[in-house]
């Protein structure tokens, strides 16, 4: 096993209320049994309780302008660190539900796999890249002359889909390009996409029923099946079961049952399966969800 000794994590975090809710607080409880050093990059005006929640944990926080997204909460995040004296660096933020199972044994595996970087979930949109809900560097990737250029040269974009291709696409990009390497804990690069169908066909087979005299469509599934294309959809959102499930994944994104943009069916099922199969208390997601759904 890869001998790692400090760990230090940038945490993105928004609340509209200006709180620090339960759900984040379980997360970073969880966050503190892996790392020495956290920072907590907040865009709100954090109340005097959750102000205090980070003291009692130990967590150094910065407050900034809400701009930018969560790659500009890691770049401050990363100038408040002396990255020199760590051994392995975490960026994660707020927009996932868990985690639903011990981060260690994961950490632990991914460590001693040939990488120089991963993350929890690999996508196929726009190009292969990590998401950037959670991503972990080795000290060769974040002391590479890259990463450091990477964040140095870091704007602020309001734009979400743009932030997605510029920065989350473009950072797994340029790390590659420097010959550095990445794996996921979810990832489908030599998965059969016959089984990942499968495994996921409740969504497959409503967008089937959508676009059954889409030509468009069956083209691009006749490519997914027998061509090698990639699947270019958001597995967090789409195979949310299958990454929690088959792959491991401990986690499940707020958007997925907030918003829901893909109109994934039968979400109710999460509750169920997370009530069934792990011990992550599914209250903190419904209070979370009852509380902004109500602002």
């Amino acid at each position: 096993m890869a001998q790692v000794t400090n760990t230090a994590c940038v945490f993105a975090h928004f609340d509209i209320s200006n709180i620090i809710d339960e759900y984040v607080l379980y997360y970073l409880d969880a966050l503190t049994q892996q790392c020495s050093e956290i920072i907590f990059v907040t865009t709100s005006s954090l109340d005097e309780k959750s102000r205090q929640a980070l003291h009692t944990r130990n967590i150094a926080f910065i407050e900034r302008t809400n701009e930018g997204y969560d790659f500009y909460s890691y770049k401050k995040g990363l100038e408040a660190l002396k990255l020199n004296k760590f051994d392995e660096l975490i960026l994660c933020n707020d927009s996932v539900y868990g985690p639903s199972s011990a981060l260690q044994p994961i950490i632990e595996e991914m460590r001693d796999r040939p990488c120089d970087f991963w993350g929890m979930t690999e996508s196929y949109d726009l190009a292969r890249h990590l998401q950037s809900y959670f991503l972990v560097f080795n000290q060769k990737a974040f002391l590479s002359e890259t990463f450091q250029s990477f964040w140095n040269n870091l704007a602020i974009i309001d734009n979400k889909r743009e932030i997605i291709e510029s920065y989350e696409v473009g950072l797994s990009r340029s790390l590659v390009k420097d010959g550095l390497t990445f794996q996921a804990v979810a990832s489908f690069e030599h998965e059969n996409q016959t089984k990942r169908i499968l495994r996921s066909w409740k969504f497959y087979f409503g967008a089937m029923r959508r676009r059954w005299n889409d030509k468009r469509f069956w083209q691009l599934v006749y490519s997914f099946l027998f061509t090698g294309m990639k699947i270019s959809v958001n597995p967090t959102h789409t195979e949310w079961r299958s990454i929690l499930e088959h792959h491991g994944v401990p986690f499940i994104k707020t958007e997925l049952l907030r918003v829901n943009p893909t109109g994934v069916k039968n979400l109710h099922e999460i509750y169920s399966v997370l009530e069934k199969e792990t011990d992550y208390p599914v209250t903190l997601i419904k209070a979370h969800l009852s509380r902004v759904t109500n602002i």
